[in-house]
């Protein structure tokens, strides 16, 4: 199985040979990527996971990518109500699930 290529409005290029995690269970694989750059501070402003779609295009040969999918989008927080201590907000953090995948087919 081949991935597309995703471009967003919170990255330049996500390179999708290289997403964060894959999961398989029987012919349904899971991809799991991020978009956008995580924060860390006393003052950050999370991601709105509502602005940008999760999609994958893929396919079984490089370039000829027939199959679409979309999937979720969602963030994580840890927000301190105590002055000193660091906040952290994640970039989007998207979930897709790929149908027609067996164990036979490989990731290139």
């Amino acid at each position: 199985m081949v991935l597309g290529t995703y471009v967003g409005p919170y990255s330049s290029v996500v390179d999708s040979y290289y997403p964060m995690h894959f999961e398989g269970i029987i012919s349904t694989l899971f991809c799991f990527y991020d978009a956008g750059d995580a924060q860390i501070g006393p003052q950050v402003t999370p991601l709105d996971p509502t602005t940008v779609a999760s999609e994958v295009y893929y396919g079984t040969q490089s370039g000829n990518y027939t199959s679409f999918a979309t999937g979720t989008a969602l963030i994580y927080n840890q927000i301190y109500p105590y002055q000193g201590l660091l906040n952290y907000t994640s970039g989007i953090i998207h979930h897709v699930r790929l149908e027609g995948w067996s164990p036979s087919l490989s990731l290139s």
